[in-house]
């Protein structure tokens, strides 16, 4: 069904014979998408356009689709049609249509042709292809394609990339590609001094490589360090969160600090409820190396009343830690009974209650 009357006319006016009326109906969906409002149907029929005879209405169609591929619309059989853009010299068009290809890999719809081209799109003139070429070699990592050859361009282009958005985007895919087991630690270097990037999407994707690579065991101190000066200055909460992640990477790799984990307790105290949860997971990590305080546990109480499962495992570790170090709380103990009969986390609460009474507390 149609969300409004307007859509509906817009839709009825893609059959209009005129290509410049489809065309400028087609701009017209475009911005109503950006306004939030789609419809099932006017992604089918955009989907059509694909193959419409004129060539100006084909590649608004191609940008419309990229725009309702990204609010979440999927179509196998529209995955032909994009591949048959991928040829086009246009860059603003190859991107559209990697851009809506990678989309559809997310759903596990997958691209054999966009997997071919895209070593010759890594090393496209135009940064914007490179970019969305190196997004793509991300999502492609995490479904199980990975190939020397694209490692080798993405390591290249990590370390000469002019651009610091190509730059953003390869380090996502080199995070995925150690996922795969194929890093290189010569370039931990290059990627710590994207921690300075002026972009926070860069900053984000930075910390995120450097979460991987501490994961296979390869950290570094100077990275570390730069992560908490990071931390310290950061605005944007995606990249605060992507950096307390890395923190808990390092942490879980013995590359800890008593000023971090007092940075730590600050951000369970973040507005953002995901930097909250990064931060509980990392003081989780600190907790098993014996970093507890009382204010550590005071400030991840109010944690144990949200609702996400994850979540409460986490910070019931970090309380169950300060308990076995004799640290309780009356708070925390109230929040516990609350959490007494919580289907699934009931055995992990009732450990804790023990352990709270054998300290006095009931």
């Amino acid at each position: 069904m149609f969300a409004g009357g307007s859509l509906e006319r817009l839709v009825r006016l893609l059959d209009d014979r005129n290509p410049w009326v489809r065309k400028s109906s087609i701009e017209a969906i475009v911005k109503k998408a950006s306004e939030g409002v789609t419809a099932p149907e006017a992604f089918e029929r955009l989907v059509g356009l694909l193959k419409d005879p004129d060539g100006r209405v084909r590649r608004s169609a191609l940008r419309a689709v990229r725009a309702y591929v990204e609010r979440g619309f999927m179509s196998e059989g529209a995955v032909p049609l994009l591949e048959g853009f991928l040829v086009e010299e246009d860059p603003d068009v190859k991107c559209d249509a990697i851009a809506a290809i990678r989309n559809h890999l997310v759903e596990g719809v997958h691209s054999e042709k966009l997997l071919e081209k895209l070593e010759d799109f890594l090393r496209d003139s135009n940064s914007n292809v490179r970019r969305n070429a190196a997004l793509a070699a991300m999502v492609y990592a995490l479904n199980g394609y990975v190939s020397q050859e694209a490692f080798r361009q993405l390591l290249r282009l990590l370390r000469d990339d002019r651009s610091l958005e190509v730059r953003g985007g390869v380090a996502l895919a080199l995070a995925a590609y150690a996922d795969r087991g194929l890093l290189d630690v010569g370039v931990l270097r290059d990627v710590e001094l994207l921690l300075r990037a002026s972009s926070s999407t860069v900053r984000s994707s930075a910390a995120s490589m450097l979460m991987a690579y501490a994961e296979k065991g390869h950290v570094s101190r100077s990275a570390f360090e730069l992560m908490k000066d990071a931390l310290r200055e950061e605005e944007d909460s995606q990249a605060r969160r992507s950096i307390v992640m890395a923190l808990a990477a390092y942490a879980g790799k013995n590359v800890v600090s008593e000023e971090v984990f007092r940075m730590l307790i600050e951000a369970l105290n973040d507005p953002s409820v995901e930097v909250k949860r990064a931060a509980a997971l990392a003081l989780m990590e600190y907790s098993f190396r014996g970093f507890v305080s009382r204010e550590a546990l005071k400030a991840i109480a109010p944690l144990l009343r949200i609702p996400d499962r994850k979540l409460l495992r986490d910070v019931l570790e970090v309380v169950k830690v300060h308990a076995l170090k004799g640290i309780v709380s009356a708070v925390v103990l109230r929040e516990l009974k609350k959490m007494s009969m919580e289907e699934g986390l009931k055995e992990a609460v009732d450990e804790v209650l023990e352990l709270y009474a054998k300290e006095g507390l009931t």
